[in-house]
């Protein structure tokens, strides 16, 4: 009596999968070696239960970790504080608004129309008003440029350094002496010593006056946060805090064991990438919305549009972390797709490596002096037209690229950087088409020499043509005539 696993004759018939089918996502027979591997059903129901629960941790835990460390690096980091605030002093809607408080505020203080009204004659006090609009328009230009030039800039970032250890400690909830706990503020009283300044430079001396009264104030301010903000803030700094670096590596482990306690790992895989795709999409919606609620409990005198700059250039580097995050898990996701046994992956798979064949050999064609010579008319002439508008192609990238960095929005040093890269390898490609074009719209012409047609029954499938007529004679007696001869 033999014991022992028992197979077909048809299983013993069976053929292995070559190796395109092994490619196209066919199953050697047998079963499937990952389904012996993992043991008996309860074994596989136990497996699976750990493995959706440590699915779901990590769905949750990837987006909250990016969330965690930009509070941390932003709140706590002096440099990555300074970083976050930099591109508010070269937002025009920021500096504007800027500009045209700090004018209020000179001609608030100075009581400038009851002075002009005073300097003139009585019959003319009339042009007191006007005199006074002109005045502001120009000291309002003149604030205007100084806050666009490079010591503001300077000036912010010296600003936001030093008043980062009082927005930890509002955020934190402690309390200095002297230290307004329910906003944060940025003091830009030095901006108006700076222009007086420039004013009396070029004759305007009303203004002088308030050097002694500006050494100790905070006449000019930018609200960052208001109370109302500044209280959901702090809870949510508190969490972040606390959290910190834990969550990251809490994320790291749950995905490890996840793929590791699975039955199916690529299933595993692909469930955390697609979760965690969804989870980070909720994530920007709910900064959509927490938008709408910053701008809402915004200071009444602060316009939405300087509101919102602020909002957006706070969380610009979340923002851009969980984009991140987005795009890293769709990749993720549908490369484990395409590597699955379903049909269309392996349709897709089979396809592309069709495709990869097919561009071989039209490369190892180009390469070939016999067939540029034997090019088509109609690829002569789009040889000919790309040489004759060579010089029209390579300006349209430049007028592109310039056109990406002019109304891209993004003038920094890396989107300078990289908008160049990819000017540069557009110039490369479109240089190696035109070496063909010169070699193909150049090459001698050779006339195709046309395949002879042979003409009578075709030959039988599988047979050579050509042989029918030897085993077939014309005439089916002849061969008994001459063997009778």
């Amino acid at each position: 009596m033999t014991t022992g696993s028992t197979t077909t004759g048809d299983e013993h018939d069976r053929p292995a999968p070559s190796g395109r089918m092994r490619l196209l996502g066919a199953r050697p027979a047998g079963g499937d070696a990952t389904d012996r591997a993992a043991g008996g059903p309860r074994l596989r129901r136990t497996r699976s239960v750990i493995a959706w629960i440590l699915v779901v941790l990590a769905v949750v835990l990837v987006p909250v970790s990016v969330v965690t460390v930009w509070a941390v690096n932003t709140v706590t980091n002096t440099d990555h504080y300074v970083a976050t605030l930099a591109p508010l002093a070269r937002e025009r809607v920021v500096t504007d608004y800027i500009a045209l408080d700090a004018t209020d505020k000179l001609f608030e203080k100075t009581q400038v129309q009851q002075k002009i009204t005073k300097a003139l004659p009585e019959k003319a006090d009339f042009l007191a008003a006007p005199l006074t609009g002109t005045l502001q328009n120009f000291v309002q230009r003149q604030l205007t440029d100084l806050l666009r030039s490079t010591w503001f800039h300077n000036l912010w970032d010296t600003l936001n350094r030093r008043s980062h250890t009082a927005v930890i400690n509002i955020l934190s909830g402690k309390t200095v002496p002297g230290q307004r706990a329910n906003r944060v503020l940025v003091n830009l009283t030095p901006v108006l010593t700076k222009a007086i300044d420039q004013l009396d430079a070029r004759g305007v001396t009303l203004f002088d006056p308030l050097r002694a009264q500006l050494a100790h104030a905070q006449t000019v301010t930018l609200e960052l946060a208001s109370g109302p903000q500044i209280s959901k803030a702090r809870n949510f700094f508190r969490v972040a805090s606390d959290l910190g670096w834990t969550a990251p590596l809490l994320a790291v482990v749950a995905v490890a064991l996840a793929v590791a306690v699975a039955v199916d790992r690529r299933k595993t895989l692909l469930r955390v990438a697609v979760g965690t795709g969804l989870l980070t999409l909720v994530l920007l919606g709910g900064l959509a919305l927490g938008r709408s609620f910053f701008l809402s409990h915004a200071a009444a005198r602060v316009p939405p549009t300087v509101t919102g700059a602020i909002f957006d250039t706070l969380i610009r580097f979340l923002k851009t972390g969980l984009k991140w995050v987005l795009l890293i898990a769709a990749i993720v996701a549908v490369l484990l797709w395409l590597v699955g046994p379903a049909r269309w992956p392996r349709w897709l798979r089979a396809q592309f490596v069709r495709g990869i064949r097919w561009a071989g050999r039209r490369a190892a064609e180009l390469g070939n002096e016999e067939n540029r010579r034997r090019a088509s008319a109609a690829t002569r002439r789009g040889a000919a037209w790309c040489l004759e508008h060579a010089s029209g192609v390579r300006l349209l990238g430049v007028v592109v690229a310039g056109i990406v960095l002019v109304f891209g929005g993004n003038l920094s040093v890396g989107g300078v950087w990289w908008t160049l890269v990819g000017l540069a390898i557009y110039l490369v490609v479109l240089e190696g088409l035109f070496a063909w074009a010169r070699r193909t719209a150049t090459a001698p012409l050779v006339a195709r020499t046309p395949e002879p047609v042979t003409v009578g029954v075709p030959a039988t499938a599988g047979e050579p043509p050509g042989e029918e007529g030897d085993r077939h004679p014309e005439h089916p007696g002849d061969d008994d005539h001459d063997d009778q001869r």
